[in-house]
């Protein structure tokens, strides 16, 4: 697990980082191009292997089994240009002295001041069907970087490394007509680091040290429900509505098995979360189905407000044979611009996304475009 953060983190050398809570972006546990083109608001309409995690009680949707294996890469808008400006700074001292090194690390830091950084790197596999959904994810690597606006300049960098397995179930419920509920069990090992950075820790040849890491294992398990009105008539505009409730427990971490830091102490919990929705199926046309949903997510977050937490997309699925597929997306994600486009022929699936995200506050509000792209296997 190390080696895959020093694959993201050898540009940084000196990241001796261990604090919490240094950047105010909301980090999400499971995230897809599907979901973030259409601004976030999946869970009421989600129909395929994602619902495991989106919305367990969508998979009452899937009509067949469906494997997805899928590599997806993400990063903000200067993230490359950021990493090569820091990367040179930091070989300035090699000839010259530590003095000239901590100038030209500080002139960097100094020409993206207030901006935030993300990059993210996630490898699994979901495995779902009717009712039913398991999924493998050994590596979700995130990096959140901000360069702060204080009383002099610093970077404040937060690491999260998960390892998921999960299992989830969803029924119907008779009593309660139009009524589906399911839940998803997750079984997530962290590996978590954060921390405010000086100048002179940047000057460090170290990238990380054993001692830095908070790590642990948490088993929770996710709520969901959604509700189509049985008394509903026209068969044109279908509405349906969606309640999730994220890491229901939210007691912490049952055990640490020091894989990283024989004395290292719990991550920041991940929080008791609410998500709530609607979307409406329109009419088809043509060979396209489109659909509008609009969502509030991370209700009893720590960071949350009605920015943040607001989601609002479409989605327009196309099929012109069973083996070309795709659809187009667009949304306001957190108040921003969100779009999408997937295309899948035989099983060969890509998903690109462009999103932002809202890293600051209410008062202090801080943009960060972001673009996504997945490649998969989808039978």
């Amino acid at each position: 697990m190390k080696q895959w953060i020093c694959v993201i983190l050898f540009l940084f050398p000196g990241l001796v980082i261990a604090n919490e809570d240094v950047t105010l972006a909301i980090h999400r546990h499971y995230v897809t191009p599907r979901a973030l083109g259409m601004g976030g608001a999946i869970n009421t309409i989600v129909d395929d292997y994602s619902a495991l995690f989106f919305n367990p009680a969508a998979l009452s949707r899937l009509k067949e089994w469906e494997w997805n294996g899928n590599l997806q890469l993400a990063a903000s808008t200067d993230y490359l240009d950021f990493v090569d400006e820091l990367s040179e700074a930091t070989e300035v001292g090699t000839s010259d002295t530590d003095s000239a090194r901590s100038e030209a690390i500080l002139n960097v830091l100094d020409r993206y001041r207030g901006e935030h950084f993300h990059a993210r790197a996630n490898l699994g596999t979901v495995f779902a069907g009717p009712n039913k959904g398991f999924a493998f994810i050994p590596l979700d690597l995130t990096m959140e970087m901000g360069i702060n606006r204080t009383i002099g300049t610093e970077l404040s960098a937060e690491i999260y490394q998960d390892t998921t397995l999960a299992f989830g179930m969803s029924r119907k419920i008779p009593k309660w007509k139009g009524t589906t509920v399911g839940a998803t069990v997750k079984a997530i090992y962290r590996g978590f680091i954060g921390r405010d950075l000086q100048v002179i820790d940047l000057i460090d040849d170290e990238i990380i040290d054993d001692g830095d890491f908070q790590e642990g294992l948490n088993v929770d398990f996710d709520l969901g429900l959604l509700y189509e009105p049985h008394w509903w008539k026209s068969k044109n505009f279908v509405p349906t509505y969606s309640l999730v409730v994220r890491n229901v427990l939210d007691y912490g971490y049952l055990k640490n098995y020091n894989l990283l830091n024989d004395n290292s102490t719990e991550p920041p919990k991940m929080q008791r979360r609410i998500d709530v929705g609607n979307a409406w199926e329109l009419p088809e046309f043509w060979v396209f189905d489109p659909k509008v949903a609009i969502e509030v997510h991370n209700i009893l977050h720590d960071y949350f407000n009605l920015q943040k937490g607001l989601h609002i997309g479409a989605e327009l699925g196309w099929e012109a044979y069973s083996w070309l597929k795709g659809a187009y997306r667009m949304g306001l994600n957190q108040g921003y611009f969100a779009a999408g486009i997937s295309a899948q022929l035989w099983a060969f699936k890509l998903d690109v996304a462009t999103y932002a995200e809202e890293v600051g506050t209410e008062d202090a509000q801080i943009e960060d475009r972001r673009y996504q792209v997945n490649m998969s296997l989808d039978f």
